[in-house]
């Protein structure tokens, strides 16, 4: 998997914010943090990945540069160890610490002229439906230029995208950008939320 050059710049932003999340586990028989657990899993995103398997052969190959910053004591989880955590931390909470990261990074300015595009998008999450638990509906705001995320929220129960899209816009104030979204998104309330947004700062 390649890394850029700079994913070690990532590691202190992450074990700052993810030190905040929640562990659901009973701490008898607990072999690896969760911070640890969390913020390999994001780098070897970051590096790639998209399966648990390659999250764990992203940890043994890197083992030794991420016992720089980590503690890793029993070494690197199983695939099926990733997989439990992110089965049982709560999706929202995850969703903010890493959103509240990616806000601090530093994005290079675009070219004179160039107007930023911001793509609005709804995704249900694969798997994470459980007994009684219909799954997660996320809208997500894009920075096409600069490929990253810069806000979500979760679609509640019994609505839809209409509801969070104008809250979301609001959010990110992009005045002057192009903001793009599919048929759900052509609604005058969000219409009005994009025309009156102030420049993201």
């Amino acid at each position: 998997m390649y890394c850029p050059d700079d994913v070690g710049a990532y590691v202190p932003g992450l074990i700052e914010q993810f030190s905040l999340l929640d562990d659901p586990r009973d701490p008898r028989g607990v072999r690896h943090r969760l911070v640890d657990l969390v913020v390999v899993s994001v780098l070897a995103v970051i590096c790639g990945a998209n399966t648990y398997a390659l999250m764990h052969t992203f940890g043994i190959n890197r083992l030794e540069w991420l016992r720089r910053f980590l503690t890793l004591k029993h070494g690197i989880p199983s695939q099926d160890t990733f997989e439990r955590i992110f089965e049982i931390i709560q999706p929202e909470a995850w969703q903010r610490l890493f959103l509240d990261w990616t806000s601090q990074l530093p994005l290079p300015a675009l070219p004179v002229g160039e107007r930023e595009i911001v793509a609005l998008d709804g995704k249900t999450s694969r798997g994470s439906a459980s007994p009684g638990l219909k799954a997660l509906h996320t809208v997500s705001v894009l920075s096409v230029q600069h490929n990253i995320v810069l806000s979500a929220a979760g679609v509640p129960e019994k609505t839809n995208e209409i509801t969070v899209l104008p809250e979301l816009i609001r959010v990110i104030a992009p005045a002057g950008a192009i903001i793009t979204t599919d048929a759900m998104g052509c609604q005058k309330e969000v219409a009005r939320a994009g025309s009156g947004s102030a420049r993201r700062g």
